[in-house]
């Protein structure tokens, strides 16, 4: 018999359009999933000026190749859960980057609290090969921005060199990003009076977000509630417009 995978096509290489400006890496788009974080990234990357071309590629799609094809691109990280971590080193020898940090990667749980959760030991991972690849990249990182001054000392309180966020410093605290039209959205969503009574929960199965304490709190309280997930982002807004409000029990520190 013969062993068919050997005739198998390889992934093809992806290389990096020559007529390019930034290069954004990301685990998942807006167009893979509507989570807060991937908003954000499609946010930045529509406020693009026009001559700015961008081009997007999965973290999990990135080899040395790719960055053969673009080193002399700007790039900028989103979620690399999935990159290859023994290409953060040629980054930072050879590209000019910078980082939009949504969570904590110096983890390997990307949550201390979920590190706790799981293994019932206070995180370490700081001062593990995980966590120096993590630091690594962040101190070669052009910039950094971050979702919360509570968010960034938690890291800086593990890595102090990458020092104080402020006026010249490469630390930013940016939040969350919103584009003009949501904004817009928003603006008109808040002419709303209306209050149907009944409070919002986040239907997200992640973890972090505390679906079940939100849930139990509410029927706790005696409170109506709705729990919403997978739905078109404008369709959120508006429901959370009307609603009495809402009811979120992070199990951690979440970023924003």
């Amino acid at each position: 018999m013969f062993n068919t995978n050997v005739f198998e096509d390889k992934p093809k290489d992806i290389l990096v359009p020559p007529d390019c400006n930034v290069v954004f890496v990301s685990d998942v788009f807006a167009e893979d999933y509507v989570g807060g974080a991937e908003l954000t990234t499609k946010a930045i990357i529509d406020a693009a000026p026009e001559y700015i071309k961008v081009f997007k590629i999965h973290a999990s799609q990135v080899n040395e190749k790719t960055i053969e094809s673009g080193y002399q691109k700007f790039w900028v990280f989103g979620n690399y859960a999935s990159l290859n971590p023994n290409l953060i080193p040629t980054f930072v020898r050879n590209c000019k980057y910078s980082i939009v940090e949504y969570d904590y990667k110096f983890c390997k749980y990307r949550s201390v609290e979920k590190h706790k959760q799981e293994t019932g030991q206070d995180c370490d991972c700081a001062d593990q090969t995980h966590g120096k690849i993590v630091s690594a990249f962040k101190h070669g990182a052009k910039t950094v921005y971050w979702m919360s001054e509570k968010q960034f000392r938690r890291y800086e309180e593990r890595f102090p060199f990458l020092g104080d966020p402020g006026e010249g410093s490469r630390q930013i605290i940016l939040s969350s990003v919103f584009s003009s039209h949501t904004f817009a959205h928003i603006a008109e969503l808040r002419q709303n009076t209306e209050n149907n009574g009944k409070y919002i929960v986040l239907g997200s199965e992640s973890w972090i977000k505390g679906k079940q304490d939100s849930i139990d709190y509410c029927e706790k309280n005696g409170l109506e509630y709705e729990v919403l997930w997978d739905i078109p982002y404008a369709e959120f807004l508006s429901k959370l417009s009307k609603s009495a409000g809402l009811v979120y029990m992070p199990r951690g520190g979440d970023t924003c």
